[in-house]
């Protein structure tokens, strides 16, 4: 679960192990949608990354989102889920 409205917002981490020197991708959705418990919603922009390198055989990457609030939306906690794939060459 990632949380986006807390004291303690932070993106999505991951990790991933393999080859060192080995290079992977990742796919995310283009947005995701955010709802809350009232069923408001909201929809956050995913960041896409590009290829990366396992330097030492591990890496860490975080998807992060670009979040546009409209005036006047529901104060609330907002959550959603979203597939991240991860493709190792």
């Amino acid at each position: 679960m990632v949380t986006l409205f807390s004291n303690d917002q932070s993106a999505a981490r991951f990790r991933v192990t393999g080859e060192a020197g080995a290079v992977y991708t990742i796919e995310v959705p283009d947005n995701v949608t955010l709802m809350s418990p009232q069923s408001s919603k909201l929809v956050a922009e995913l960041v896409p990354l590009g290829p990366r390198h396992l330097g030492d055989g591990e890496d860490t990457f975080f998807v992060c989102a670009h979040l546009t609030v409209p005036a006047g939306q529901e104060v609330a906690d907002y959550s959603g889920t979203f597939v991240v794939t991860v493709n190792y060459q």
